[in-house]
């Protein structure tokens, strides 16, 4: 009458489906990087290939992960059954460490949407199959409350309580982790806690089957009747457990800082300020006082505004990049466009309906040619058309940056340079408190 818990591939297969990462292919051309338009019949077949290639590795490794992790629990309930606890022990230490394993594979599974048929599950309050490192947490409470009764054969009773309850916490409607919960404390003389731990297992594993309900309230009377329990010591030499407590956390990349007027604070107040000033080598700072603020989050604040261009488009900025949105008379082909980027100028150029030619400059119409508000890098800038039936050219201008000296270290610094119009012929636009003071 208790839950059983089971695997079966066909949900390893799904859920190593959902973990699945996007493939976008670009190609170097003489006007930078360019997103490879699936639809070009050169080139289709190789884009699929790619993906196809990306999809079956990363199938391939969860696979193999899951085939580790269940193999080594299938041979520690073996070992269990044949009384062998230190070994079954050994055996569910390494299928939790590929099940750790595989979880991390997954970190990167994203949010999908739905189809109709799922839509319609939802609709119908019926549970869609879990996605992502949760679809984890019913087999690794399997396994720790398999190795919580090991522990319990070797009189750890401390340790078999930690792994029952890691298990609760896991899979809450997982009546046997609530019962060797139970068992682990009271062993250890604990009974108030063991007959607690049974009534949260009324309320989260028993729930709308009497049965199970009418076993746990007589195990709740058992529990009360026990006398003082003779608490043995733990065996010695006991195996290793390797939690994930113990396991050594990636570190963090360290924060970016970048420099930035203290005059774009909207309340600056008492800031330390990187107050350096132009020199004889050419460093463009100008006596601004600046202040180091974290690159990331002003990347963040920067793209949510979009500002008008004299064109009828619209721009934006981070740190390192324009983006400059173009509104085209009608939805082109990538070989349709000609883009030119200079390090002052922009050329966008359609090709006629009517061209017969062999694509000289006669069969185009210019579409911009303008003089931009600063310098760009050319070979690190690009352009793309937006999906579907959008008439808009997207592209991305990579910025010159700016050398500024800083005072403290006397060494030079990549400052970001704010732009305050996309082209000449912009209206400027004022960064004076466009930031937030956090």
């Amino acid at each position: 009458g208790l839950l059983a818990l089971t695997f079966s591939l066909w949900q390893w297969s799904c859920l190593a489906r959902g973990a699945m990462q996007t493939l976008t292919v670009f190609e170097s051309t003489q006007d930078g990087l360019q997103a490879l338009d699936p639809r070009r019949r050169g080139d289709s077949c190789e884009l699929a290939r790619l993906i196809s290639e990306q999809e079956a590795e990363q199938r391939s490794v969860l696979q193999s992960l899951h085939d580790h992790a269940l193999r080594h629990k299938e041979q520690g309930n073996r070992a269990l059954e044949r009384r062998e606890f230190r070994p079954a022990v050994g055996e569910y230490n390494k299928a939790l460490e590929f099940a750790a394993a595989m979880s991390e594979a997954l970190e990167a599974d994203r949010p999908h949407s739905y189809n109709g048929y799922q839509l319609r599950a939802l609709a119908q309050g019926r549970a869609l199959p879990t996605r992502g490192p949760v679809a984890l947490h019913p087999f690794r409470a399997l396994v720790l409350a398999n190795r919580s009764l090991a522990f319990l054969r070797l009189d750890a009773y401390e340790r078999a309580a930690e792994d029952a309850a890691e298990a609760c916490r896991l899979e809450p409607r997982y009546l046997k982790a609530w019962v060797r919960h139970a068992t682990a404390l009271a062993a250890a003389n604990q009974r108030e806690a063991a007959v607690g731990v049974l009534h949260q297992a009324l309320g989260k594993a028993c729930i709308g089957d009497d049965l199970l309900k009418e076993q746990v309230c007589k195990l709740i009377v058992n529990v009360q009747a026990l006398g003082s329990i003779d608490i043995k010591p733990p065996q010695e030499d006991l195996p290793v457990v390797h939690n994930n407590a113990d396991r050594p956390k990636k570190k963090k990349a360290p924060k970016e800082m970048v420099l930035v007027p203290v005059r774009m604070l909207k309340t600056p107040g008492d800031v330390e300020v990187n107050a350096s000033s132009a020199d004889a080598d050419g460093h463009q700072d100008c006596r601004t006082p600046c202040v180091e603020i974290d690159k990331r989050e002003l990347n963040e604040f920067l793209a949510q505004d979009w500002h008008a261009t004299y064109l009828g488009g619209r721009w934006r900025q981070t740190c390192d990049e324009v983006v400059v949105v173009i509104a085209l008379p009608r939805r082109p082909k990538a070989k349709e466009l000609l883009v030119q980027i200079r390090p002052r100028q922009l050329w966008v150029m359609l090709r006629k309906l009517d061209a017969s030619g062999e694509g000289g400059q006669e069969d185009y119409d210019t579409i911009v040619h303008a003089t931009l508000a600063q310098d760009v890098a050319p070979s690190e800038s690009t352009w793309m058309l937006e999906a579907g039936n959008s008439k808009e050219l997207h592209v991305s201008l990579f910025k010159q940056q700016v050398a500024r000296r800083d005072q403290r270290s006397d060494l030079d610094t990549q400052a970001p340079s704010f732009w305050d119009r996309a082209f000449e012929q912009d209206r400027p636009i004022s960064f004076d408190g466009a930031l937030p003071e956090k």
